[in-house]
């Protein structure tokens, strides 16, 4: 959509970091140019401190730190800065974040209002920080500047779902029809 865009930048592979604080959504995106853990991994322990400062909390006492499996995350290095970290299979809340901030870069780039990625991250950035959220009934930066945050925590709580099972079948009887599925060594 920018032709000046696509002169700037070099057809290369760029990643973003994405760090979100879960009760809030407030977002810290960074621009890294490759996964290699002595680069990503000291970007995220500012982004730690960078939270902290918002949050105005002591990251060693208050913050916990959840991440996937990615080779770009040493915790060992991590694990003096938090309170706890711990790998999970996939981070729901990180993942609905960076869909939702791929459309803002995007709607950044597509209306000429960037010529750098990393400046098109920085306006998505700002876009997610300053979008109203239906949980907390306020924007991110809002959440986190007027509420304490026991208050937020109880608002994110308070609007999480129940599970509710679709299973309607009834129970087995002898000499119904059934069928077998093994499951593949990949998928335990």
């Amino acid at each position: 959509a920018n032709p000046r865009f696509e002169k700037k930048h070099k057809p290369d592979l760029v990643y973003c970091l994405t760090t979100v604080e879960k009760a809030s959504g407030l977002v810290k995106l960074d621009l890294v140019t490759t996964k290699d853990a002595d680069v990503v991994t000291p970007l995220v322990i500012k982004h730690i401190e960078w939270f902290a400062k918002k949050l105005k909390v002591n990251a060693k006492t208050s913050v916990n730190l959840n991440s996937d499996k990615g080779g770009e995350f040493r915790h060992a290095q991590i694990k003096p800065f938090v309170k706890n970290t711990k790998y999970i299979p996939m981070g729901g809340s990180v993942e609905r974040k960076n869909a939702q901030i791929q459309g803002y870069l995007f709607r950044v780039l597509k209306n000429r209002q960037a010529l750098t990625v990393k400046n098109a991250l920085s306006k998505a950035q700002n876009l997610a920080n300053n979008c109203y959220s239906r949980i907390q009934n306020k924007t991110p930066l809002e959440a986190v500047d007027e509420q304490k945050a026991e208050e937020t925590i109880k608002k994110f709580n308070k609007k999480r779902s129940k599970y509710v099972s679709r299973d309607h079948r009834n129970p087995l009887e002898v000499d119904d029809y059934v069928r077998i599925q093994v499951k593949t060594v990949k998928s335990s």
